[in-house]
């Protein structure tokens, strides 16, 4: 008998548990799937400040920025099929079954999202796109967003030939951080105002 708990390793039970539901399907928390099972919105919450902290550069998220992006990405873990199904199968298994409850969640997107690209364009051939663009072009940068070298954001300029451009303080989320997302959406409507 296996016991399954709802909080493993780092938030997600996918840490550590391959396959709850028994047999090679997959069910919640299965690497196979990808999914993930939080106990609640706050440890969803952490494992999202986490991730931005991992970002190459000087990247950083406000606790109300993830917060708000995890509450629109969140469903009920319980209430999802997948759940349903490894659930039903666990118990039918007589494995004990713990730590899954009511706030427990998971994210609603596919998480074949998060799998390597099956495709990936050459730097000729994102700056073919670049210079197919006909229309103008508002390029906001946050100074410590995703790090660019000079040679890539010169290039990127030079192809897009951006009519506002503007760095202002922030990460790579700053549209939807409190503290700099006034200042974006000031640069966005001058920009549209033209």
């Amino acid at each position: 008998n296996r016991t399954i708990y709802g909080d493993h390793g780092k938030g997600g039970i996918g840490d550590s548990v391959s396959d709850i539901g028994g047999g090679s399907g997959g069910g919640a928390g299965s690497k196979a799937k990808g999914v993930r099972v939080y106990s609640n919105i706050d440890d969803a919450v952490k494992v999202r400040l986490a991730t931005a902290r991992l970002a190459p550069g000087k990247q950083w998220l406000s606790d109300e920025a993830a917060r708000a992006m995890v509450e629109r990405a969140v469903v009920p873990y319980i209430s999802t099929p997948a759940a349903q199904m490894a659930l039903s199968s666990a118990r039918a298994a007589g494995e004990n079954v713990q730590g899954f409850t009511d706030e427990s969640v998971c994210f609603r997107h596919d998480p074949r999202l998060q799998w390597p690209s099956l495709q990936y364009f050459t730097r000729e051939q994102v700056d073919a796109i670049f210079d197919d663009v006909q229309c103008p072009v508002c390029l906001i940068i946050g100074e410590d967003g995703w790090p660019f070298g000079s040679r890539e954001r010169e290039s990127v300029t030079s192809l897009l030939k951006p009519a506002h451009m503007k760095t202002l303080p922030g990460s790579h989320h700053f549209h939807a951080d409190n503290d700099t997302f006034e200042a974006v959406f000031c640069e966005v409507a001058a920009f549209l105002e033209r």
